[in-house]
């Protein structure tokens, strides 16, 4: 068995043939192995739920060992490793640092306690760098929690497009009618993809403390940012490298996948239990954590802004703030929007007097004011749905 204590790591890796389906992970430290004749080998093992680590040829062959069939197979089904991060390209290596923003004394105390959470799951660590971008807090709506953002406009500047990995959101207008469906939600999709250790100075930000009484401590990520303009598309290849041998596994379903929503559709309930379990098993074998009670297996299903029901497929009902007073209602106004837009027929080109407000001075709090342009695309939504 793998020792409890030796460190492992997530990667992007599938393995099929024994026990079936599994997602691997391997050591964080090389490991030097003694074979027959005392012949030393030295790796990094992969590892599944299984008795026995996986050491691999590569380790045979520093052995001088073969492994042979005599009645070879006329089908073999082996094990695929991926990449375990997607690296950034930088257009310049310049520092960035924006200072922080103040916070009031509610705001600091709950960015400290958000900060010691994340901490303690690994998705930050302790260390400094010539780069800082700010970070404030947001009360989630209706509740008594807060949700931590990091203001990565600058760091967005200096980062190569990687583009879209898909033109446009799916469609579940397309699905097969009288099928079976269930969606389900992917928890904090980003906090579980790893950003490369090359990229992570470029992320720092730092925590300041009242009235300045010691000095300010730093934290990069290690997981994927949220505001980073190429977190979309590296979380969109990351979860579909996840899926794609459900996919190989389960032909006769249809998955449907976008960010950090999965939408299953089979002809009948057995096979689309079947392919739920698959789908379950390998996000949660990557590490990825889902909420039984955001599985949606009953109609309306909600999925990508849309409301499906047995016959039919409407946006759901949206409440759009229409008189944004500060910047952080401009920025929840733009979001709402954005994430209808393509079933209102309101193109980019539409959003862009909106987007523009978002310019200028950074802080949320900071007043904002339509124009008459920017109004337009507001009053074409708010027509849709009535």
């Amino acid at each position: 068995m793998w020792p409890s204590y030796w460190d492992l790591k997530p990667i992007a890796s599938k393995l099929q043939a024994i026990g079936g389906l599994q997602l691997v992970k391997i050591s964080k430290n090389i490991v030097q192995v003694e074979g027959l004749d005392g012949k030393l080998a030295s790796g990094h093992p992969f590892v599944i739920d299984y008795k026995a680590p996986l050491w691999g040829r590569d380790t045979m062959s520093q052995w001088g060992s073969n492994l042979l069939s005599l009645k070879p197979p006329r089908i073999f089904r082996g094990g695929h490793c991926g990449a375990p991060y997607s690296k950034l390209t930088w257009l310049d290596d310049t520092p960035v640092w924006v200072n922080q923003w103040p916070l009031s004394k509610e705001k600091l105390k709950a960015l400290k306690e958000l900060i010691e959470e994340q901490f303690a799951k690994g998705h930050i660590e302790k260390t400094t760098s010539p780069w800082n971008s700010p970070v404030f807090v947001i009360k989630k709506p209706g509740k008594d929690k807060w949700r931590l953002l990091h203001d990565l406009w600058e760091i967005s500047k200096v980062i190569e497009d990687m583009g879209s990995l898909q033109p446009g959101m799916n469609s579940p207008t397309m699905l097969p009618r009288n099928w079976q469906l269930v969606v389900l939600d992917i928890k904090d999709c980003f906090f579980q993809i790893p950003l490369h250790p090359e990229d992570a100075p470029w992320f720092e930000y730092s925590v300041p403390t009242i009235n300045r009484e010691a000095p300010m401590k730093c934290y990069p990520w290690k997981v994927l940012p949220q505001g980073m303009k190429c977190s979309p598309s590296i979380c969109q290849g990351y979860v579909a490298s996840l899926l794609s041998p459900v996919h190989a596994e389960r032909r006769e379903a249809i998955i449907l996948h976008y960010t950090d929503d999965v939408l299953m559709c089979a002809p009948n309930d057995t096979i689309l239990q079947h392919t739920l379990d698959l789908v379950v098993k390998v996000l949660t074998s990557a590490g990825f954590h889902l909420q039984e009670d955001k599985v949606q297996r009953v109609p309306p299903w909600k999925y990508l802004g849309l409301e499906i029901t047995a016959r039919t497929v409407v946006p759901q009902k949206l409440e759009i703030k229409s008189d944004p007073k500060t910047l952080a209602d401009l920025h929840s106004l733009c979001g709402s929007l954005n994430w209808v837009r393509p079933w209102l027929s309101i193109t980019n080109k539409d959003l862009d007097p909106l987007k523009n407000l978002l310019r200028g001075e950074r802080e949320l709090i900071s007043p904002r004011e339509l124009t008459p342009e920017a109004k337009t695309p507001i009053k074409k939504a708010q027509k849709s749905f009535n």
